[in-house]
């Protein structure tokens, strides 16, 4: 009898102290659990922001690369500089034609890029600003070659946004920030100044 006594006064003992760690226990797990959590998940946004940073790099560089291979192949040839009159064979408007295709395929990049998208949201601040007077300096340059027939060879987002953005530009001369006057095409001037920049 006293067995049995001693056995069930120590259960309810047992139990009783089990009850009291255990229930600090549980807080103290879920504290951890929580810390755990908010710590992973700043470690997360921290890991997001600094890919960010170097996608923003990497896109940087490529196009960086990508312009100065394009200028590079229009120096010395004025016949590349957009300003059409320079051409004087049949072996000079088939280099214009792909050199021009490949200017207008940039610039499709740098408008999936940089540009904000036709809703108006902005994909990147700091690529828009470096890259949208190159953008609205070679679309000038190279407008004439961008014909109906060729806007096929593009997306119909990218040929509809050049339209939106070239009747803007008609609408009122444009100095880009490298401070090389862009051609109007309404004043009648050419692209002389696409010309020089190429000699």
């Amino acid at each position: 009898m006293w067995r049995s006594c001693f056995a069930e006064q120590n259960a309810e003992f047992c139990a009783n102290v089990a009850a009291a760690i255990s229930a600090p226990v549980t807080a103290v797990s879920v504290l951890i659990a929580l810390f755990a959590f908010f710590l992973t998940r700043r470690q997360h946004i921290a890991a997001l922001e600094n890919f960010n940073q170097t996608l923003l790099a990497t896109y940087y560089s490529e196009l960086d690369r990508l312009y100065f291979d394009l200028i590079a192949m229009r120096m010395g040839k004025p016949h590349l500089s957009g300003d059409q009159t320079d051409i004087e064979s049949v072996l000079q408007r088939q280099e214009y034609d792909q050199y021009a295709f490949l200017v207008w395929n940039f610039l499709e990049t740098l408008h999936d890029r940089c540009l904000p998208d036709p809703n108006g949201k902005k994909k990147n601040q700091f690529l828009e600003s470096t890259w949208k007077p190159v953008f609205e300096y070679e679309m000038v340059c190279h407008r004439r070659w961008f014909t109906p027939l060729r806007q096929q060879l593009f997306k119909q987002t990218f040929s509809e946004a050049i339209k939106t953005y070239l009747r803007e530009l008609d609408a009122k001369p444009v100095t880009p920030a490298s401070g090389i006057e862009l051609p109007h095409p309404e004043a009648g001037t050419t692209a002389q100044g696409c010309a020089d920049e190429a000699r």
